[in-house]
């Protein structure tokens, strides 16, 4: 019965049929019931559900034909969602098994007019490629990947085990971090350490700490990267005036982690799903098979401020600070795009919208890694009821109403960015262009963004970025967005991670 089943895992069987062949993929799906054995006694009923497969007939989806289209995909979890009405969907495969949705970037950065994401699979509302249609989301979701162009089972079959076998654990067992930050965003990263774990000893800076002379990575729970990052690439950078030494790769991860590792990473293309071939695999990739329970990162070219708070910064802080409550790993991924969310209002612009769209929770979204201190109270029919073992799914149930209910108000509480022309009036290009330059750009572009309507409440946005056309490797100029509401204006510089 529908009402039965509290977490569904959506594949395509065709897919990993192909790649892995009949003897691999009977590998995978035994896998798949031992984890599905260990959801049960954790007090989860989960379901295996192939979106290609004509069964989703009977659930009134319509299974996917074309495995590299996100509409139908789309669509299909849609469907799936409303007949189970899950409290956790869990994606199993990297993208070229199930693909990200292909949605709008309005930043006119490097990354063109259009960037990977799962976002749209976290909503209701239906498929679309503008990204301003996904910002309430309300499922609790994450993605348990593969590796992309894989021929071997055995890493799928060993993120499934690591799945299957993790305990939650006490509140101090996560009270030693690790945390590599480039030096030039010293400033921002102490911000973080300091919200998150109340003081520095864990941060490391790049120059000089690089690859080969972290210590101590097997001895810590919480990892935390605000560096520089770059497409098909297994390291990570720093940065010291014009210099971008290395400061992390894959070889760094070690073998085997503490059980309940997770990692935040603040990093352009930090989860980035791309075919190793013969190469290196991909930083996050490896952190998942040496056993992390968890990794949050961008698909593509993240942001954030040098000496404050913004985009990448807030959005992976959430996240943690979720975590660290106790609260399922899938869950506080939704409360941190949904804060997130809250924190952009009233008016978010480009590069926030970018932000909400490319970060993705790589892991499986039930996973509860910290052991709550309070329990949940709710009131029904007029009494105070306190959570227990019996009742836990009940109190699950009015949790999801509750990220419901956050989800829509998150998405009322933000106006949306329309396009208003490329020209900005000359008195404010004037001075614009004269800080644009102090910040490094030079053959820039223009963008103005609009909100509202009439004179009351109305706000424009004007956005200086480097031409996209422009080769610079890992050296991404700023961005720089001029936000101007009632006469006064809001200058917000945007760095490339």
């Amino acid at each position: 019965m529908a009402h039965n089943t509290d977490k569904i895992i959506v594949s395509n069987r065709s897919v990993l049929l192909k790649k892995y062949q009949a003897k691999g993929l009977e590998q995978i799906e035994a896998a798949i019931r031992n984890l599905i054995a260990a959801d049960a006694r954790r007090g989860i009923d989960s379901k295996l559900i192939y979106l290609d497969d004509k069964s989703i007939r009977g659930f009134q989806a319509i299974p996917v034909r074309h495995s590299n289209s996100g509409h139908e995909y789309k669509n299909a979890i849609d469907a799936l969602y409303r007949w189970f009405k899950p409290d956790y969907v869990m994606i199993l495969g990297s993208s070229d098994v199930v693909p990200h949705n292909q949605i709008s970037n309005l930043t006119g950065d490097e990354d063109g007019l259009i960037i990977d994401s799962d976002l749209p699979y976290a909503c209701d509302r239906p498929f679309h490629k503008n990204s301003r249609h996904f910002l309430s989301p309300t499922r609790v979701l994450g993605r348990l990947p593969d590796i992309n162009g894989g021929r071997s089972p055995d890493y799928l079959v060993r993120l499934l085990e690591n799945a299957a076998t993790l305990t939650k654990r006490p509140r101090t067992d996560y009270d030693a971090w690790f945390g590599l930050s480039a030096r030039v965003w010293t400033a921002s990263s102490a911000i973080t350490s300091a919200n998150l774990f109340s003081g520095l000893d864990g941060l490391a800076l790049c120059p000089p700490d690089g690859p080969g002379q972290h210590r101590n990575l097997d001895k810590a729970r919480i990892h935390f990267f605000n560096c520089h990052g770059d497409a098909g690439k297994h390291m990570f950078w720093g940065e010291e005036g014009n210099v971008q030494p290395p400061s992390f790769s894959s070889d760094d991860v070690p073998e085997q982690l503490l059980e309940g590792t997770f990692v935040a990473a603040e990093c352009c293309y930090g989860a980035e799903q791309y075919a190793p071939g013969r190469g290196k695999r991909s930083i996050s990739a490896t952190y998942l098979l040496s056993n992390a329970a968890a990794y949050v990162g961008s698909t593509t070219i993240a942001y954030g401020e040098v000496r404050s708070q913004e985009n990448a910064d807030l959005i992976t802080q959430y996240f943690v600070q979720f975590v660290l409550r106790g609260h399922s790993v899938g869950r506080a991924f939704l409360e941190a795009q949904q804060e997130f969310i809250k924190s952009s209002a009233p008016h978010i612009d480009v590069y926030e919208l970018k932000t909400i769209a490319q970060f993705l929770l790589l892991g499986d979204p039930s996973l509860h890694l910290v052991e709550r201190k309070h329990k949940s109270l709710v009131v029904d029919r007029g009494k105070l009821l306190i959570e227990s073992k019996a009742s836990e799914k009940f109190f699950r149930k009015a949790r999801r109403k509750q990220l419901q209910d956050c989800g829509v108000s998150a998405g009322r509480s933000v106006k949306t960015p329309r396009a208003a022309g490329r020209k900005v009036p000359e008195g404010r290009h004037r001075n614009f262009s004269k800080l644009a330059k102090e910040n490094g750009l030079r053959k820039f572009k223009t963008t103005i963004f609009s909100y509202g309507s009439g004179k009351q409440g109305r706000e424009k946005h004007f956005v200086y970025y480097e031409n996209r056309d422009s080769k610079n490797g890992r050296n991404r100029p700023p961005a720089i967005v001029f936000k101007e509401s009632d006469g006064q204006i809001d200058v917000r510089v945007y760095v490339p991670k």
